[in-house]
């Protein structure tokens, strides 16, 4: 979850330092994170731990989360999610896919049924390895060698 984070942190601080990004069920609106998903629900605990961590300041929370500044991407992104992910709820996934078709900004996805926060069943790793194999080659791999990159 902070991996995602960290990675559309990093283009859309950063736009023109990486080639390309993977995105694997991130958290990309931390008021969400706040709202909705596993965290938020453990009583006695949750919500006061994600002040702590988060922070409260509303405007603070929307200045450091990624969904609102996709317009800064230019790189080629691949976004990763599984529909069942509770950690960093799919919605993070759902809202980001609006923001990034909003803005026209392309990108790469994969929502997989029957997964949640990581992907456990074999078949969905061999899926997610070779797509993600695929994207690298195009953006960083041989392809990009020999496409002048």
């Amino acid at each position: 979850s902070y991996g995602g984070y960290a990675v559309l942190s990093g283009i859309t601080r950063e736009p023109d330092l990486y080639d390309c990004a993977f995105a694997f069920v991130g958290v990309y609106d931390l008021e969400l994170m706040k709202k909705r998903g596993n965290i938020p629900q453990l009583l006695g605990y949750g919500p006061a731990f994600l002040d702590t961590a988060l922070g409260t300041d509303r405007e603070e929370l929307k200045e450091r989360s990624p969904i609102n500044h996709v317009a800064k991407i230019k790189t080629p992104l691949y976004l990763v999610h599984g529909i069942l992910d509770r950690q960093a709820h799919v919605d993070n996934y759902y809202k980001l896919c609006k923001a990034l078709d909003k803005q026209g900004i392309p990108y790469q996805k994969l929502l997989v049924k029957g997964e949640a926060h990581g992907f456990y069943k074999v078949e969905n790793r061999v899926k997610l390895y070779e797509e993600l194999l695929g994207f690298l080659n195009e953006h960083i791999g041989d392809k990009a060698a020999t496409a002048g990159r």
